[in-house]
């Protein structure tokens, strides 16, 4: 009777530790390139627990798909996408999945948690810092950091592409310096490449 109950405690812990891991750890499935909505990125990336994986099955009739290249565009509408745990972003293996902040949003903003990302292209991001101005009080221009990605946590790009992102800080007015990366006085601009990870950040190939 001892031995059974001890059987039984184990097999309860087990069920109950796979139980957890399997709570923690669902695939959610990105089945097309909406800006927002039901099936899109931004969608599953909300949606998701800490631990969780989102990949990508699209079908070639979907808008943003492009037959003459294969690629798949998600163009990003409504600002970039913020990710706040733990989470793997994972993009089928020809990394035909393009990410587009079109040239007016930063594409990734990771506050915290450890975050893999694989197989996508992250294209024409921008992060714009805040003009500087004197009337009422005097408030100085603030950096553009991170066009395609602002880092705050532990992330890991494996075989992802970085193309036409840039960061511009905000303009200079008179006697105001212009905001750092990209700002200048007065009224200049220039630009900073790419992306920022004051987190901890490792790209692989």
């Amino acid at each position: 009777m001892h031995l059974r109950s001890r059987a039984a405690i184990v097999c309860s812990v087990f069920v109950l530790a796979f139980a957890t891991v399997s709570a923690q750890s669902a695939v959610l499935i990105v089945s097309n390139t909406k800006d927002a909505g039901a099936g899109s990125l931004r969608a599953s990336v909300a949606a998701a627990a800490a631990g969780d994986t989102a990949e990508f099955n699209i079908p070639t009739t979907d808008p943003g798909y492009n037959s003459s290249t294969g690629v798949y565009t998600i163009p990003l509408k409504s600002g970039e996408i913020v990710i706040d745990k733990d989470l793997e972003i994972t993009g089928p293996p020809p990394a035909n999945i393009a990410i587009n902040g079109k040239q007016t949003s930063r594409i990734f903003n990771i506050t915290t948690g450890t975050v893999h990302i694989s197989n996508l292209s992250l294209i024409n991001g921008t992060a714009q810092g805040a003009d500087g101005f004197t009337d009422p009080v005097t408030t100085f221009a603030t950096p553009g950091i991170g066009g395609a990605v602002l880092n705050h946590g532990t992330t890991t790009f494996t075989r992802c592409t970085f193309k036409g992102n840039r960061a511009f800080g905000g303009k200079g007015q008179y006697l105001i310096s212009g905001g750092t990366k990209g700002g200048g006085w007065p009224r200049r601009r220039h630009r900073e490449p790419e992306r920022a990870f004051p987190g901890r950040m490792l790209v692989k190939r």
